[in-house]
């Protein structure tokens, strides 16, 4: 009787053990793990009720940079969304580059995004290092078509705006000229 008793309470130190690190990895890992995504709102701001009552225009993205300027109301900026157009069987590539404004020349990312991942007239999801310290910052995102690597007889890929100034708190640019009036179609998303 001694013998199992004293299995018995070897098996308990050992179930209070694995509670012990179970708890452990729930308080103090799984929160740095679970970060989660969300969407900025008023980065839509008046945006999202006007795309069903205007027209969704496009400029093709060729041998431009085509951006928009933005004030990023959250900290840990890490995406932005765009709505891309590409031809059917298109194979280009896109840089995506993030400032701190469009006539900064150093950027704070850059990814290359091939449009043959593009569906067609659907957000394009950019996903980025994340930026901490984003809250209340201007930013300037832009895409850039690749020159001398598009064959002439391929209809480059474009990117959706708006006219009559949907977003109030930023500006469209076109190779480093700001259009007035008009405004990209993006969202913008950080992790809390």
């Amino acid at each position: 009787m001694n013998l199992s008793y004293s299995k018995l309470k070897s098996l308990d130190w050992i179930i209070i053990v694995i509670l012990g690190l179970l708890a452990f990895l729930y308080f103090f890992l799984v929160p740095n793990f679970a970060k989660r995504l969300y969407m900025d709102v008023s980065s839509l701001n008046t945006v999202a009720a006007k795309i069903y009552k205007e027209e969704l225009k496009t400029v093709q993205i060729e041998n431009d940079f085509v951006g928009q300027t933005f004030i990023c109301n959250y900290p840990n900026l890490s995406r932005i969304d765009v709505i891309l157009s590409s031809p059917e069987n298109s194979y280009r590539e896109l840089i995506f580059h993030l400032k701190t404004s469009a006539d900064d020349k150093k950027d704070l990312t850059t990814i290359h995004i091939s449009t043959h991942n593009v569906i067609n007239g659907s957000y394009y999801h950019i996903n980025f290092p994340t930026q901490k310290n984003s809250m209340g910052r201007k930013y300037y995102f832009c895409l850039e078509g690749l020159r001398g690597k598009i064959p002439s007889v391929l209809e480059p890929p474009g990117i959706k705006y708006l006219e009559n100034n949907p977003y109030s708190n930023g500006e469209m640019y076109v190779n480093d000229k700001e259009l007035e009036d008009c405004d990209l179609i993006f969202r913008t998303y950080f992790i809390r």
